[in-house]
């Protein structure tokens, strides 16, 4: 991925694995692999809100995506690889 932020990012697709959480980005109205990002779950530590992964939502018309009452912008998660 470029070092430059796109304009326009939503979450496209959102897939829960044991020890991770895949993410399919849309980026500037494009679904392409290489925006395929893998998270580690420790990464959404939160001393607040614990997140639950076995309760996960797109949200916001794609810009936020909800584990239980933890809810993490796509920014964020494409900044994880910037």
């Amino acid at each position: 991925m470029s070092s430059s932020k796109p304009d326009n990012l939503s979450f496209f697709f959102v897939y829960p694995r044991e020890d991770s959480i895949v993410f399919w980005i849309r980026v500037n109205g494009k679904i392409d692999a290489k925006n395929r990002i893998e998270v580690p779950k420790t990464e959404f530590a939160s001393p607040v809100v614990n997140p639950d992964f076995s309760d996960m939502e797109i949200i916001d018309d794609g810009l936020t995506v909800r584990f239980g009452q933890y809810e993490c912008a796509v920014e964020t998660i494409y900044n994880y690889l910037a």
